[in-house]
């Protein structure tokens, strides 16, 4: 099976955050939940249970080191995890923080507001 994390990388690094031995750390393109991250191994593998004690280590270092950060800035009530790799086979977690009441930039509130008056404008017009 073709690995788009393997053969377009570029792709990735554009949200990259960090980069440690065995894995990298990104930010996920959607920002519905604010911080959501990707955690992703820098060799190709497709299960949880590939990983070398190594990996397993430094990956658990980074767990807590994002989720510090992200509670540091964001103040979540929780994170989610999830390993799924049904659309992508390259191992990843998905560090996804989750809050009891919405929470985002000013500016991304205030772009979204904009958007949500031209569609209306734009549905009236039509």
């Amino acid at each position: 099976m073709k690995c788009e994390m393997c053969d377009r990388p570029n792709k990735w690094s554009n949200w990259d955050i960090k980069e440690y031995r065995y894995w990298r750390v990104g930010l996920h393109p959607d920002q519905r939940y604010l911080g959501r991250s990707l955690i992703m191994l820098n060799r190709h593998a497709e299960d949880l249970l590939e990983m070398t004690q190594e990996e397993r280590g430094e990956l658990f270092q980074i767990l807590r080191m994002l989720t510090d950060a992200l509670t540091k800035l964001f103040s979540p009530n929780k994170f989610n995890y999830a390993s799924l790799g049904n659309e992508m086979p390259h191992l990843h977690l998905h560090v996804i923080p989750r809050y009891a009441s919405p929470r985002q930039f000013e500016e991304i509130k205030s772009m979204l507001e904009h958007i949500k008056t031209l569609v209306k404008e734009k549905n009236n017009n039509v």
